[in-house]
């Protein structure tokens, strides 16, 4: 067996010693899910001896468990000596500022570690200095920070930073931004698109994913500002997967999302719904798509 799912059940003290146990002569498991059981952060002390001895674990999912930032940062440092990550799943379990920077520090420890998901956490807070660090990990290809109340001001922030870093060219070359970004269920809005465009135009990464659900885009005026940024920064990229589902987008972007998104060739999943397109908006994407 290569893999241990145990998911919306309880796990506590007890529980939690037996797991230690059983995995502690088991080399096999290569993927253990522990999402929805209850799990706090004196339950993650008892089994943080399973992490530290299963160096082997290539898959982490402990999502959905009452962590906080100390549960948090006991798992990252069972798990420092693990050479073979390659997947991190810790959403919904209330981490906060502490437990994220534990988290960046981990990532960039984890050389063999691609894919990082810390949605539905709390990073409302000023998070500036640790989703800077995240976006600069080289070796981290999908990142998803979706639902984790990040402001406006913080995203402004990191990708003004961002900006900074890339006019630095070793900065540009040995920190490509992760490939697929989900930045949805975050007040981002129209402005910070500016800056976020223009990031995207002086990065060294190729995007291939970009989900920006329920950002706030078309909040500030009619002429959707917002997206006009984001097109203009898109339109030159091999982007596979784009999705802004549940924004206030309106008819002005239809045409600009047709001839510049639409037309793309490698383009494969495009998500627009929930948005405030009128029946000619509609038409208009329907025949750029089909027409």
């Amino acid at each position: 067996c290569t893999r241990m799912e145990i998911r919306n059940q309880i796990i506590g003290r007890e529980q939690a010693l037996v797991l230690v146990e059983a995995m502690r002569e088991n080399d096999s498991v290569e993927s253990v899910v522990l999402s929805g059981n209850k799990i706090d952060e004196d339950v993650m002390s008892i089994l943080k001896d399973l992490f530290e001895n299963a160096n082997n674990l290539k898959d982490i999912e402990i999502s959905d468990n009452p962590l906080r930032d100390s549960g948090v940062r006991t798992l990252a440092r069972a798990l420092e000596n693990n050479q073979v990550l390659d997947s991190l799943t810790l959403s919904g379990v209330l981490m906060a500022k502490e437990g994220l920077a534990a988290v960046v520090e981990l990532i960039s420890e984890s050389l063999a570690l691609v894919f990082a998901d810390l949605s539905q956490n709390d990073f409302s807070g000023e998070t500036t200095t640790e989703i800077y660090e995240l976006m600069l990990i080289p070796h981290l290809q999908t990142l998803r920070l979706n639902d984790n109340s990040i402001n406006a001001q913080v995203f402004e922030n990191v990708f003004q930073e961002l900006l900074t870093a890339t006019a630095e060219k070793n900065v540009l070359v040995a920190h490509p931004t992760p490939k697929k970004i989900d930045l949805r269920g975050n007040s981002i809005g129209d402005l910070v698109m500016a800056t976020f465009a223009e990031y995207i135009k002086a990065a060294p990464t190729t995007f291939e994913a970009v989900i920006l659900s329920e950002v706030n885009l078309g909040m500030v005026d009619e002429n959707d500002i917002g997206v006009e940024y984001l097109v203009s920064a898109l339109k030159h990229q091999e982007i596979k997967e784009l999705s802004l589902a549940n924004n206030s987008i309106r008819d002005s972007s239809a045409e600009n999302l047709v001839e510049n998104i639409f037309k793309n060739s490698f383009l494969e999943r495009l998500n627009l719904s929930g948005n405030s397109f009128s029946e000619r908006g509609i038409q208009t994407i329907i025949e750029g798509l089909y027409g």
